[in-house]
């Protein structure tokens, strides 16, 4: 069998994720039968984006990304100031004509509201915590999905520390647009997923319920277990977080079953999640995005089609290859010199 290195996974761990987001987006929320779904970089769908253009969930993945990109070894990613650093970047993004999903651009509004209570110019990120528990106590609790497509982003860049705190990374990260307790646990377990991916090659969901409430480890067993015996198609027709989980294990999971070892292999298994994501799900880009994540560490940035990869390009104008440079940077792989010229400012929003 042949050895993925780290580098290989975690690139494409990141790569695979926006990869997803592209191909899910000629198909998300469309009525085009999954034998007609041909897997893509085509673009349209109902957002009419260009061909190999990835979405706002990427944008916001990539934000965290830029964060990370800047931490130091004395203070490594995620303390309060990098989580107010993504919080003030998501609302410039979002106030500089971004339009994100339902219940994350009511979550920037609201906190908008609490900054300026405070005479805060640009919401920090506890306006954002504030915000998002308002939205659930008010029911905003549609596409709460949203956060998994981050996990990939987040594992990546808390490769280097504990365990634990990798987990208190992801929950404040997560705590940042959504409350919802099921999103919360299964956000948890997809970053651990992925980190379990980059560092040893393997991925058993089961190996990160310590994670989870006692009294809720048998309910994510038999949630794990039926995305195992079932196909994505019986998860992914809402927004539900846990339905968006299984949707995208299941993808991963029955593709990697037929072995992925030589590179052949590991580019087919690749392509079958991918395949089974974008076909057998509503929100496409979302599931797909979740599951090229996890593939992309699983299989490693070879796996990944390299025309998939040279047609991406989004938000701030970059391409495939800018993100490349950014994931080498959250993995330390670059030069100091490197990591100090490359994005010291703020993307223009």
């Amino acid at each position: 069998m042949e050895r993925i290195p780290k580098r290989s996974r975690g690139l494409g761990a990141v790569l695979g994720g926006v990869v997803g987001d592209v191909l899910g987006v000629p198909y998300s929320y469309t009525a085009v039968p999954a034998q007609n779904r041909v897997l893509g970089m085509s673009g349209g769908g109902v957002h009419g984006l260009r061909p190999g253009y990835w979405t706002s969930c990427s944008d916001l993945s990539l934000i965290v990304g830029l964060v990370a990109s800047k931490a130091q070894p004395a203070e490594p990613f995620g303390r309060q100031s990098h989580l107010d650093d993504i919080s003030q970047l998501w609302f410039e993004w979002h106030r500089g004509g971004k339009e994100p999903s339902v219940l994350v651009g009511r979550v920037l509004q609201c906190a908008a509201v609490f900054a300026q209570d405070e005479d805060v110019l640009v919401p920090r990120a506890l306006h954002l915590q504030r915000a998002a528990a308002q939205c659930y106590s008010q029911s905003y609790r549609a596409d709460c999905s949203g956060s998994l497509t981050r996990a990939h982003m987040v594992a990546v860049a808390t490769l280097d520390q504990s365990i634990e705190q990798a987990v208190l990374v992801t929950r404040q990260i997560h705590s940042l647009t959504h409350v919802d307790p099921d999103a919360g646990e299964a956000v948890v377990l997809w970053t651990l997923m992925v980190r379990e991916a980059c560092l040893e090659g393997t991925c058993e969901p089961r190996n990160w319920l310590a994670f989870v409430p006692d009294d809720r480890r048998d309910l994510w067993r038999d949630r794990i277990e039926a995305a195992e015996l079932s196909a994505p198609r019986m998860f992914g027709q809402d927004d539900w977080s846990v339905h968006a989980f299984q949707s995208a294990w299941s993808a991963v999971f029955h593709s990697a079953m037929r072995g992925a070892w030589s590179p052949e292999e590991r580019t087919a298994a690749f392509t079958r999640s991918m395949h089974s994501a974008v076909s057998f799900s509503t929100d496409c880009e979302v599931v797909a995005s979740i599951a090229g994540g996890l593939a992309g560490a699983l299989f490693g940035l070879d796996a990944i089609n390299p025309r998939w990869l040279r047609a991406l390009h989004g938000w701030p104008g970059w391409s495939g290859g800018d993100i490349m440079s950014l994931a080498e940077r959250m993995m330390h792989l670059s030069s100091a010199a490197d990591r100090a010229s490359l994005v010291e400012a703020r993307p223009s929003v």
